[in-house]
């Protein structure tokens, strides 16, 4: 098993202004792309794949949570994050169907209506701040192949060097305990692991719901962190659309 650092041809590419790749090169690529997402989102995956996220994200989760509480966010960055967040909360609902909107009945009485609804409130105001937060995402792929160990390496950094190493770290010891089967397919899997923080908006008040950890509390200003982790695209030798590319990396037993 070798792990490396490296960046797509295109991105490697265009970073050096060396043998720029031409518009047909470029096409190829995001059809690539494409073809290698859709195998994520249609379910062309080996569950070996999510075996593999799922005991890495059991050794990042906890240093990516310190890292994620250790990101910056002053003042002047919440703010500037509320403001993102909300421009982009605008472009959303204006995306969004609004006829549909505003032929569901409402169902409340006048009471009801009159009285402010501080729980949809407080769910704006986290959505449009987490909507601005400051973000730091690393892109981990495996080369996958029978016969050997998976190649690991580092797609896309994330700017903080302590996340890009638990990140590779994580899954280097993840693959080492999943042997590849005999009869999988060669295909390389790309993964996200991404942390964010951003300050809750002031309003009066304190909410607070339960989740898996137990209860959780926020109040006007709290720094709120996340870390979460997924497997973005599974790319197989081939033309896209051609019959390799639509199989499951191992094949139907």
């Amino acid at each position: 098993m070798q792990t490396r650092l490296s960046a797509s041809p295109s991105d490697a590419a265009l970073a050096s202004g060396v043998g720029k790749p031409s518009v047909d090169e470029l096409r190829a690529a995001q059809e690539r792309e494409e073809a290698a997402v859709a195998n994520v989102t249609a379910g062309r995956v080996d569950p070996l794949l999510y075996d593999y996220l799922r005991d890495a994200r059991v050794r990042f989760e906890d240093e990516a949570t310190r890292i994620a509480e250790a990101l910056p966010v002053t003042g002047g960055q919440a703010v500037r994050g509320w403001v993102r967040g909300l421009e982009q909360r605008v472009e959303e609902i204006h995306r969004g169907d609004r006829v549909a909107d505003q032929v569901r009945p409402d169902l409340r009485d006048e009471a009801q209506r009159r009285r402010p609804d501080l729980a949809a409130a407080y769910d704006e105001n986290r959505r449009q701040a987490e909507a601005g937060a400051e973000i730091r995402r690393v892109e981990i792929c495996l080369d996958v192949a029978p016969g050997r160990d998976p190649d690991i390496a580092l797609r896309r950094a994330s700017g903080n060097a302590a996340l890009d190493r638990v990140a590779l770290e994580s899954f280097t010891r993840s693959v080492s305990l999943h042997a590849v089967p005999p009869d999988a397919r060669a295909g390389r899997a790309c993964y996200e692991v991404r942390i964010s923080a951003y300050r809750l908006a002031p309003m009066p008040g304190v909410s607070c719901s339960w989740g898996p950890k137990g209860p959780t509390c926020v109040w006007p200003t709290k720094k709120v962190t996340q870390v979460t982790s997924q497997l973005l695209s599974v790319e197989y030798p081939g033309k896209p659309g051609s019959a390799g590319n639509q199989s499951l990396l191992r094949g139907a037993r």
